[in-house]
């Protein structure tokens, strides 16, 4: 290439070939480390959960890197040596030059535009490999809540079986006059305070959130009934107030209207 022509610019253009020979070299390394993470896909716990984000990080910096390269490509086959003029060469050797020139530019461009679709390429690899890792890790979430899922059932089932006797246990250990003859509590005292504190305490439990949802604090909810009530014993206690007042009002209008008809009459 020097050979045929005396540009001095043709040896910047070698120095940008060798640049992009490095560039090669450095994505097919990197093109094969993404194939061994790629059999690895079976054990996606192997891989660093910050190692693709990072590759992925470093692609992007790699293809405004590449956008540049090309820009010093242009630039160089755009801005001509002020060395090669009509005065000191033949024009015959400078347009042999020029396109010399624009062809190597050319082939150079073409070559790091292939390398800018391998990094698009090795881009779509690592989204796919990050999505095969997250659905394993979705696997094993699923199969361990799975198996919470059997060992709650499994807990359950034993609570049932220990639930029975718990309740006829606690029967017979009451203290009343129908199991046990010296004591004065009865069986219908017991049902009449067990039954009360079990309708409040579910009433507790479940009434107090779908009753009034909200952000509201559990403890504000909890008297909201008990305010209610006094509002409304407030309201009914004013009524009769009220009730007189407008009767008053009523009379004094009568009287009013009445007052003018009995002057009349006199």
């Amino acid at each position: 290439m020097l050979q045929r022509s005396p540009d001095p610019t043709l040896v910047l253009l070698i120095f940008l070939w060798h640049a992009f020979c490095g560039w090669a070299a450095a994505l097919e390394s990197l093109n094969e480390y993404i194939t061994k993470l790629e059999n690895d896909l079976p054990t996606p716990r192997k891989t660093d959960p910050e190692e693709l984000p990072r590759i992925r990080a470093h692609h992007l910096h790699y293809s405004s890197l590449l956008d540049d390269f090309i820009g010093a490509v242009d630039f160089v086959q755009e801005t001509p040596t002020p060395f090669m003029t009509s005065s000191n060469f033949d024009q015959a050797l400078l347009d042999e030059s020029a396109s010399l020139m624009t062809r190597e530019c050319k082939n150079l461009r073409h070559e790091i535009v292939r390398l800018k679709a391998m990094l698009h390429q090795q881009e779509q690899r690592l989204q796919n490999r990050t999505t095969a890792i997250k659905e394993g890790y979705m696997t094993e979430m699923t199969q361990a809540a799975i198996r919470d899922g059997a060992a709650m059932k499994q807990i359950a089932y034993l609570t049932m079986v220990f639930l029975p006797p718990s309740f006829v246990a606690g029967v017979f250990g009451m203290n009343v006059f129908e199991i046990s003859p010296e004591s004065r509590a009865t069986m219908p005292q017991y049902i009449a305070a067990a039954v009360p504190l079990t309708v409040l305490t579910m009433a507790i439990a479940f009434l107090s959130k779908t009753a009034y949802p909200g952000q509201e604090e559990f403890w504000s909810r909890l008297i909201r009934p008990l305010k209610e009530l006094c509002v409304r014993y407030i309201q009914k206690s004013k009524t009769p107030h009220a009730d007189h007042s407008l009767e008053r009002v009523t009379a004094e209008r009568i009287s009013v209207l009445v007052a003018p008809t009995h002057a009349s009459r006199r």
